[in-house]
């Protein structure tokens, strides 16, 4: 299977879409969409502005029809392993990652004929049945392409996950949004992908909305009615090298889950949930470190106070608050003292485009998402 299954570019000058499938090789649903798109769009003869490019991510695992290999490539997008990778890959994967690098690096760059950044979109499955969402990194731009899509919006996953490809694409400046179709091998789910990346060319003025695009609307409303509008991740339960985790049957995404209920036995104990919560991408496959999600839903009416906020740049009033000081080497991060800032919960400060970076003892570090603001 080539790195780049496809490229289509306009007769006239316009924004680029770039399309990542495959990132995990039991994930095949986003590949076949993406080969129909190119199919579609060259039997019909669409023209289209800009260009659109279709990446293959995990090309070993895909061919051998597993999550990964030797380990997850959606854990290593970080400044570190990407540099590791390159200078001496020691796995599978890391040989993957830094073929995948010197493709996409040169994508995000901004176009210099149409003056746009990239738009990414990457496309997955999940283990488990349940509606399409999108995950982003809620910044105001992203946010914005996010609302073009009639499916359940997830936040804070990187937040919870080091190392997804999103991350690292958002750190350049690119905008990014993630898609779960739905379940591995469900036909829908390819149908569902397919519907996602006419939309987002859409959205960005690659084509004209038209019948086929609001055919797409459809798709996605139809798959998804029902469900919670934004979610937001609260809780993630990992799973240690070695481990032995079993998720519990009858557990789909979004499935709505009370109080004290047992959904999942872990080294012989039993999980229990501590409070009503959304359940998200469940565990049913053989590997994974990402037992399962817990998200809250969250009121839109808060978007539009964030947005204001943001604008205003109101973040700068925040280092006045008890317990709460600029990092004296990034002017951008916050490190707040847990023990006297007890009433600041996490989520007033996503109000003001942070996010969380670590946690401590007796602090709490935050820093801006860059790149927040259109």
């Amino acid at each position: 299977m080539p790195r780049i299954l496809g490229r289509i570019r306009g007769r006239q000058p316009g924004p680029r879409l770039v399309v990542v499938a495959g990132i995990h090789g039991n994930e095949p649903a986003g590949v076949r969409a993406l080969e129909r798109f190119f199919a579609s769009v060259s039997e019909r003869s669409i023209d289209l502005r800009g260009e659109v490019i279709g990446v293959i991510g995990n090309i070993e695992a895909l061919a051998e029809q597993e999550r990964y290999l030797d380990e997850d490539l959606n854990r290593l997008w970080t400044d570190e392993s990407v540099a590791s990778a390159r200078r001496e890959p020691k796995t599978r994967e890391q040989r993957e990652l830094a073929e995948l690098v010197d493709v996409l690096d040169p994508l995000l760059e901004m176009d210099p004929a149409s003056g746009q950044r990239t738009v990414v979109i990457d496309l997955h499955t999940a283990s488990a049945d349940g509606p399409p969402f999108l995950l982003i990194g809620d910044t105001l731009r992203n946010r914005a392409l996010a609302r073009a899509f009639p499916i359940p919006l997830v936040l804070g996953l990187e937040e919870s996950v080091e190392g997804a490809l999103l991350d690292y694409v958002a750190q350049r400046g690119a905008l990014c949004v993630g898609f779960e179709g739905g379940q591995h091998d469900d036909p829908a789910s390819i149908d569902n992908l397919y519907a996602v990346i006419w939309i987002a060319l859409t959205e960005i003025g690659g084509v004209w909305e038209n019948r086929r695009v609001r055919a797409a609307r459809g798709v996605l409303r139809a798959a998804a009615s029902g469900h919670p509008e934004v979610v937001e991740i609260q809780h993630r339960h990992g799973i240690g090298e070695g481990e032995h985790f079993r998720m519990r049957d009858g557990f789909e995404n979004f499935s709505r889950v009370t109080s004290e209920r047992a959904i999942a036995d872990h080294d012989g104990r039993e999980i229990r949930v501590t409070r009503p919560a959304h359940l998200l991408l469940p565990l049913y496959q053989g590997l994974g470190n990402d037992g399962f999600f817990l998200a809250r839903p969250v009121d839109p009416v808060w978007f539009p106070i964030s947005a204001f906020l943001r604008r205003r740049r109101m973040e700068r009033l925040l280092a006045w608050l008890p317990g709460v000081n600029i990092h004296p080497e990034q002017p951008d991060t916050l490190v707040i003292d847990t023990r006297i800032a007890r009433w600041q919960a996490l989520e007033f400060f996503h109000l003001f485009g942070y996010r969380k970076v670590e946690t401590g003892a007796k602090s709490l570090l935050l820093s801006r998402r860059p790149h927040d603001i259109p």
